[in-house]
C-alpha cells in the first residue's frame, strides 16, 4: 500500500492509500478523478437544494388553492400535489443535468415542455383528483394530462384528452 496524491474533478487534491496492484490502483485513481471532494460535493448539493426550493416556490405560485369543505382533506391533497410536483420537478431537473443540451433552441424547447407539463399539473384543482392519483406514477399522470393536437388545413387545434 502506498499513499498517493490524487487530483479530483474539482481540482482539489486528496491523499489516498492505494493497493500495490496496478490495475486496481488505476481503477481507483480513475474513480477519484471523476469525483468532487467532500467540501465541493456539499456545496454542489446545497446549490441544488437552493435551486430546487426556488423552483418549487415558483411552481406553488402557479397552482390555485384546492377547495373542499373538509380542511383535513385539503391538507392531505395539497401534500399529495406538492409531492407529485416535486417528483415531476426532480424528473425534469435530472433530465436536464444528465443529458445536457446541444443548443440554446433545444434548451428553450425543453423548458417550454417542462413549464407546460407543470402548468397542466397545477390546473388540477380538484381535491378528489389528487386523492385518486396518490399512488399513481408521475409518468402515467403526465400521459393522462396530455393534450391531443390536430392540424387541419394548416391550423393547429388542441383538445384535452378528457
Amino acid at each position: 500500500m502506498a499513499n498517493t496524491l490524487i487530483e479530483l474533478k474539482c481540482g482539489h487534491k486528496l491523499l489516498v492509500n492505494l493497493p500495490d496492484d496496478i490495475k486496481i490502483k488505476a481503477a481507483i485513481i480513475q474513480n477519484y478523478k471523476n469525483q468532487l471532494c467532500p467540501k465541493c460535493r456539499r456545496q454542489k448539493e446545497q446549490a441544488l437544494q437552493e435551486a430546487k426550493k426556488l423552483r418549487m416556490d415558483s411552481i406553488a405560485k402557479l397552482c390555485p388553492p384546492l377547495v373542499h369543505q373538509d380542511k383535513k382533506i385539503i391538507k392531505h391533497a395539497e401534500k399529495i400535489r406538492h409531492d407529485k410536483l416535486s417528483g415531476l420537478d426532480d424528473m425534469f431537473d435530472k433530465l436536464s443535468r444528465v443529458h445536457g443540451f446541444s443548443s440554446i433552441q433545444e434548451e428553450h424547447t425543453f423548458n417550454h415542455y417542462r413549464n407546460r407539463t407543470i402548468a397542466r399539473f397545477c390546473k388540477q384543482d380538484d381535491v378528489l383528483w389528487w386523492l385518486n392519483h396518490q399512488t399513481s406514477p408521475i409518468e402515467s399522470m403526465i400521459d393522462e394530462l396530455k393534450e391531443k393536437t390536430f392540424v387541419i388545413e394548416g391550423q393547429v387545434f388542441h383538445e384535452n384528452d378528457k
